[in-house]
């Protein structure tokens, strides 16, 4: 298990191989603020079928699920593998579109909903962190 702490950050991976480095911190404080506290947790395939099966109803949402837990504090829980699998099937490095789930995930704890808000805020983010 690989564990980062930062100041109202916490990331944990249960699975093998290293995490791609992603300004996560600054990604937090510009979509959530300084003061949320967030964790982000990579888990297996597996763990992410369980966990969308109990809170989503539906154990084939496989990439990202975001929990806000208090209004100024929430957990975004990601499976790598399937993001891996989806950067191919949207013609994206991993990396880049790993950093696009972060965004997703971290936009849905800040109240997003889907929708052209969204995606508008998506591609901003997505411009600004991805150079």
């Amino acid at each position: 298990m690989q564990t980062l702490s930062f100041k109202n950050l916490d990331i944990t991976s249960t699975t093998k191989g290293k995490l791609p480095s992603l300004p996560f911190v600054e990604l937090k404080e510009e979509i959530l603020g300084k003061t949320f506290e967030l964790s982000i947790s990579f888990v297996s395939p597996a763990k992410m079928a369980t966990l969308s099966q109990i809170y989503k109803g539906d154990p084939t949402h496989m990439n990202v699920l975001a929990f806000p837990l208090g209004a100024k504090s929430g957990e975004i829980v990601m499976n790598l593998s399937e993001i891996k699998s989806e950067s191919v099937k949207f013609n994206q490095t991993y990396k880049k579109h790993l950093l696009f789930i972060v965004i997703h995930g971290m936009l849905h704890l800040a109240h997003h909903v889907h929708g052209s808000r969204m995606e508008l805020a998506e591609k901003r983010l997505f411009s600004k962190f991805s150079s």
